[in-house]
């Protein structure tokens, strides 16, 4: 069995042959005066057609490793009503390379008007001492078009550190560094985000996480802040 999972029921490196994981996330905005405004549904689904090729199609702002609010589908935005429901997605692709290394590849739809194509490659990567565990998922992403329109080129290297807690309950701290190349010198940010996530049982986990963007950087603000609260569900 290739699965290494670092939870119980959510987030595996890769499924077993068959295996099907189903998350909706709800994320919202924590700005003053913005509160849930943006405020979205964001599906993702992932599919283990062997037992080293996991497919999914994803939406969320977790699926791309960020803390933000915004991702398909809006419910919610400062006027009260959504100019695009949809805002996008994407094609997520894990090939199993160790027991707790995936290389990765993503087909993403970051956003509509206008059209923001991007394909995003890299790895995600687990290891873990205990009850004790560090997550990154590497990847360089490259606009394919509209790059004037801020579809740009951008590193992102986002970092987990985990501890479990009893027997199904899991903390984590969220950060890394991102930033667009172009501007890496005056743009690159660091986020921060605390998260919980809790399993009942193997099929089942719900989670949340909250914080900031944009904490640290040559541009930083605490202003950017999100939550995500999320479920979901594996088996066959």
């Amino acid at each position: 069995m290739l699965l290494s999972s670092l939870r119980a029921a959510a987030d595996p490196i890769v499924l077993d042959r068959g295996e099907v994981l189903a998350r909706l996330a709800i994320e919202a905005n924590l700005e003053r005066r913005k509160l849930a405004r943006p405020l979205s549904y964001a599906p993702d689904l992932w599919v283990g057609v062997t037992e080293r090729l996991t497919v999914g199609l994803i939406h969320s702002s977790r699926s791309v490793d960020r803390i933000a609010a915004g991702a398909s589908f809006c419910v919610r935005e400062l006027a009260g009503r959504c100019e695009h429901v949809y805002r996008g997605g994407g094609v997520d692709v894990r090939w199993a390379w160790r027991p707790q290394i995936a290389w990765r590849a993503r087909l993403l739809l970051r956003d509509v008007d206008p059209a923001k194509p991007a394909v995003a490659v890299g790895a995600l990567v687990r290891t873990t001492r205990g009850r004790w565990s560090i997550t990154t998922d590497p990847y360089l992403r490259v606009g394919l078009g509209n790059r004037e329109a801020g579809n740009r080129d951008a590193l992102v290297v986002p970092v987990w550190l985990g501890v479990r807690v009893g027997g199904n309950v899991e903390l984590a701290v969220h950060t890394g560094i991102d930033g667009d190349l172009a501007v890496w010198r005056d743009g690159w940010h660091i986020p921060l985000g605390l998260g919980a996530e809790v399993t009942p049982s193997r099929a089942i986990a719900f989670g949340i996480e909250a914080g900031f963007t944009s904490l640290i950087g040559p541009q930083n603000t605490g202003d950017q802040r999100a939550v995500t609260v999320f479920a979901s569900w594996r088996g066959r």
